[in-house]
């Protein structure tokens, strides 16, 4: 009784001729996905010598901060150059862009600023003893003391 549609005239133009089958779409269809997996987008050959993306982070190089400072630079060394041997993101590899905030939350946001300004970061990453950072970028200001 279901398969009475078949004996239609409209079926036997369109569907059960074996025109359109299920069978039919299912396979075009992975095939069709297959083919743009295994070929290289166009947009990847045009675009794919793109620049890198930049990111920023001011670190206490100098200054009270700096054996902190300098570890967590090389832990984001470490991270962007694990990335980068993997191809980077989207195939863009990474650039870091470091500032030595010199352990001073003033000296910390006009160099973040800078960063931003004249360097052109797409990201920045909060460095060591960053809330104090973080509050003069905020504000503008030099943060009080909390003692």
């Amino acid at each position: 009784m279901t398969e009475k549609w078949k004996d239609e005239e409209w079926a036997q133009d369109i569907w059960y001729r074996g025109k359109v089958t299920r069978r039919r779409i299912v396979g075009w269809g992975g095939g069709a996905i297959g083919a743009m997996m295994l070929v290289p987008a166009p947009w990847r050959a045009a675009f794919g010598a793109a620049k890198p993306y930049k990111i920023g982070s001011e670190q206490p190089l100098s200054g009270a901060g700096a054996a902190g400072g300098k570890t967590a630079l090389v832990g984001l060394q470490m991270a962007v150059d694990r990335i980068n041997h993997m191809g980077g993101i989207m195939g863009r590899p990474i650039e870091l862009v470091i500032a030595d905030d010199e352990s001073k939350p003033d000296v910390a946001r006009r160099k973040t600023q800078k960063m931003v300004e004249e360097d052109n970061i797409d990201v920045h990453v909060g460095g060591f003893l960053s809330i104090s950072v973080l509050l003069a970028c905020r504000s503008g200001k030099k943060p009080r003391s909390s003692t």
